[in-house]
């Protein structure tokens, strides 16, 4: 492991990665404002992304605007599916409700994922959702994240039966 002396040569993720923090971040953004979710607000959204973290268009963010773009479409197309797996699978204790904004939309990207991009394994997926919570909720969400995707992961049908 390479010790990282300066924060600025810290690696970025990749854009894939980056592509899942973005949906997230737009639907959770979508979700506190109130406002219902649309391809065109999400690549404005997308864009003040890019420029927050000073990210120059290059290979890497149009692979990740690519990739969240169809991430994102997914999310919406499926959302009532994915909230029909996700809800029973929370703790009976604690409703949905009363599960934060960004781990709701964490779960329900890495749900779409599971159901619709067979070339990503839902380990992948989850174990990015895990560290994706873990960045932006902190670490006890991760572990949250990880049982209820869990559940879910060996609650779906094989791969190729998943879409329908």
């Amino acid at each position: 492991m390479a010790i990282i002396s300066n924060p600025e040569e810290a690696p970025r993720p990749n854009s894939k990665r980056f592509g899942r923090e973005a949906v997230m971040q737009y639907l959770f953004s979508c979700e506190l404002k109130g406002e219902i979710p649309s391809a065109a607000t999400f690549s404005e959204c997308y864009g003040l992304i890019c420029d927050e973290d000073q990210l120059e268009v290059n290979r890497f963010t149009r692979k990740a605007k690519e990739f969240a773009i169809e991430l994102y479409t997914q999310v919406e197309l499926n959302r009532e599916r994915i909230d029909t797996l996700l809800i029973p699978c929370c703790d009976e204790g604690w409703g949905w409700d009363r599960i934060s904004a960004v781990d709701r939309n964490i779960m329900r990207v890495a749900v779409a994922e599971m159901l619709m991009f067979d070339n990503i394994p839902d380990v992948v997926s989850i174990n990015e959702a895990v560290e994706i919570g873990r960045d932006f909720s902190g670490s006890a969400s991760g572990g949250f994240i990880n049982g209820v995707l869990n559940r879910i992961m060996r609650e779906l049908p094989p791969p190729e039966r998943r879409k329908d």
